[in-house]
C-alpha cells in the first residue's frame, strides 16, 4: 500500500515538474514551483526505493540507484538553471532553457518509457522509443534556447 502512494506521489510531482518546468521555459516566475515539484518527485522515488530495497534483487538495486542519481542530477541541472541571473541576456537564457530543457526531455522520456512499457512491449522497442524521444526532445530545446525569457 505505502509503494503504491509513493509511486503515486512520485509520478504526480512528476507531471507537475513537467508542466511547471515547460512553463518555467518562458516564465522564469514559475521556476519555484517547478523546482519545488521536481525535488518532490526525487523524494517520492527515494522513499518509494526504499520501501521496496529488501525485496528487490541486484538488478532492480542497481536500477533504483541510478534512477537516484539521476533524479539528483536533474535536481542540480534545476538549481544551477535557477543561479543564472539577468534572464533577459540571450547567452544567461540559453544556459537556463538548455538546463530546464535537458530536464523536461528526461521526464518526458520517462513517462514515454513507463508508457511504452506499461502496453507490453518489449526492451528494446522501449530503448529504440526512448532514444527517439529524446533526440526529438533535444531538437526542440536547442531551438527554444537562443529566446529571452521574461521574468
Amino acid at each position: 500500500m505505502w509503494r503504491t502512494a509513493l509511486i503515486t506521489l512520485h509520478a504526480a510531482a512528476g507531471l507537475l515538474a513537467f508542466v511547471t518546468g515547460c512553463v518555467a521555459m518562458f516564465r522564469r516566475s514559475w521556476f519555484r514551483p517547478y523546482l519545488g515539484s521536481l525535488i518532490a518527485m526525487v523524494v517520492f522515488l527515494a522513499a518509494a526505493v526504499a520501501a521496496d530495497w529488501a525485496a528487490a534483487n541486484m538488478a532492480l538495486r542497481v536500477l533504483f540507484a541510478g534512477l537516484g542519481v539521476l533524479g539528483v542530477y536533474l535536481v542540480w541541472l534545476a538549481v544551477q538553471a535557477g543561479r543564472v541571473v539577468g534572464p533577459t541576456d540571450p547567452a544567461l537564457s540559453s544556459r537556463y532553457r538548455q538546463r530546464i530543457g535537458f530536464t523536461l526531455v528526461a521526464l518526458f522520456v520517462g513517462f514515454v518509457a513507463i508508457a511504452i512499457l506499461d502496453i507490453g512491449a518489449p526492451s528494446w522497442v522501449v530503448a529504440v522509443v526512448a532514444a527517439l524521444t529524446a533526440a526529438a526532445g533535444h531538437a526542440v530545446v536547442r531551438r527554444l534556447r537562443a529566446r529571452p525569457v521574461p521574468v
